[in-house]
């Protein structure tokens, strides 16, 4: 059984790319380790010529956009520079008084289990 379907498995491709069925169990074995052996490189070198076409497909856009993609950065860096220089003394204001509040706060949220239990009971 277990032969049967091996053969199956092989004689179906071979239908499909028009090769001659194996006659025998020797030839139809042959014929899987040429399938088994040539798919990965068949897929390998399918693989490069993608790489190759998307790689130029890259370049070609780059080559188109790249001056504006390079400029536009530069604008949105600008931008975003001033908006953090202005922000930044903000930012510090409202973490010295995040600080403080945290330290306000740490007394209350450190007491006991026991001080906490009796808080609730009174």
């Amino acid at each position: 059984m277990k032969y049967l379907i091996i053969l199956i498995i092989l004689i179906l491709p071979l239908q499909i790319f028009a090769m001659e069925a194996p006659e025998t169990l020797d030839e139809a074995k042959e014929t899987g380790k040429g399938i088994m052996f040539g798919l990965p490189e068949a897929i390998n070198e399918s693989w490069q010529d993608a790489k190759s076409v998307w790689s130029r497909m890259g370049d070609w856009l780059y080559s188109k956009t790249g001056s504006w993609i390079r400029a536009t950065w530069n604008r949105l860096n600008i931008t975003l520079n001033k908006e953090i220089e202005e922000k930044t003394p903000e930012v510090k204001e409202e973490f010295e008084r995040e600080k403080e509040e945290m330290k306000k706060e740490v007394p209350e949220v450190s007491k006991s289990l026991w001080q906490r239990i009796k808080d609730l009971i009174n």
